[in-house]
C-alpha cells in the first residue's frame, strides 16, 4: 500500500482524546498529544534534550526564559517564595557564596535596591543592631518613620536644622534615625525611641543618655524630644 492509500485511510480517523478533532496519526492520537504523550513518557530524554539546547543557544535560552518570566510574573513570584520557604538554608549559602565571589555585583545591587527602598536601609541597619544586643525589637515601619518626620517637620529633633532626604553621601545634615535610649544601653528599637536626626547630632550623641549629652549641648531643644518620648511609651 502506497503513502496516499495509507493516507485516505487515515483521514475518518479523528484523535482519541475527548475535545481533539485533529486526524489521527499513531495510536489513535494526533500528533501533538502522541508527542505530549511520549515527553510524559520520557522525562529523562527531555531533560537531557533541553540542557543540550540550553548550552549550545545560550543567548537565545536567556531570551526565552526572560520573556516567560515577563509574562508569568505571578508564577514566578509564587514559586520563588514556595521555593524559599522549602529551602531557606541552601538559598542563604547560596547567596552567601555569589556574593563572596562577585563583590562587586553585590554593592551595585545593594546600592541600586536602597536607592529604590531607602527606609529599607534604614530598618536593616537598626534590625541588625537589636539582633546584636538582643535588647527586644518591636515593628518599626516605613509609615512610622515618615510619622515622625512630619512631626518634626522634616528637620532634626535635637538642632532643629532641615535634614537632607537624597540619601545620597554622608554630609553634615543627612537623616540618620536615633535610639535616644541607646540600644548598647538598654534601649529597644521601637518607634517610642526613635527620633529623625541630623549626622552631625548622631555621632555627637553616639551612645550617651539624652540627658548626659544635654550638659555639653545646652543650646539642644529637648523639651518636644522629652514630650514625644513620653507620649509614645
Amino acid at each position: 500500500m502506497d503513502g496516499v492509500s495509507r493516507y485516505l485511510l487515515m483521514v475518518d480517523k479523528i484523535c482519541s482524546v475527548e475535545s481533539c478533532e485533529n486526524l489521527s496519526r499513531a495510536r489513535g492520537l494526533c500528533r501533538h498529544h502522541y508527542n505530549a504523550q511520549w515527553d510524559k513518557a520520557h522525562p529523562d530524554v527531555i531533560k537531557q534534550r533541553g540542557a543540550k539546547w540550553r548550552q549550545d543557544h545560550p543567548d537565545d535560552s536567556r531570551v526565552r526564559m526572560a520573556q516567560w518570566r515577563m509574562a508569568n510574573l505571578d508564577k514566578v513570584k509564587a514559586y520563588t517564595a514556595s521555593y524559599y520557604r522549602e529551602n531557606a538554608d541552601r538559598c542563604r549559602a547560596a547567596s552567601a557564596k555569589w556574593a563572596r565571589v562577585n563583590p562587586e555585583r553585590k554593592r551595585i545591587n545593594q546600592l541600586r535596591f536602597y536607592e529604590a527602598h531607602p527606609m529599607a536601609l534604614v530598618l536593616a541597619a537598626h534590625l541588625r543592631r537589636v539582633r546584636k544586643y538582643a535588647n527586644g525589637n518591636f515593628k518599626v515601619t516605613s509609615r512610622d518613620l515618615h510619622r515622625l518626620l512630619v512631626r518634626f517637620d522634616w528637620c532634626c529633633a535635637y538642632c532643629s536644622e532641615k535634614l537632607d532626604l537624597s540619601f545620597r553621601g554622608r554630609n553634615k545634615r543627612s537623616l540618620n534615625w536615633d535610639h535616644v535610649m541607646p540600644i548598647s544601653r538598654g534601649g529597644h528599637h521601637s518607634v517610642g525611641n526613635i527620633l529623625p536626626a541630623c549626622r552631625t547630632c548622631n555621632l555627637s550623641k553616639g551612645n550617651k543618655f539624652l540627658m548626659e549629652w544635654r550638659h555639653r549641648h545646652v543650646s539642644l531643644h529637648v523639651g518636644n524630644i522629652v514630650q514625644h518620648s513620653s507620649s509614645m511609651l
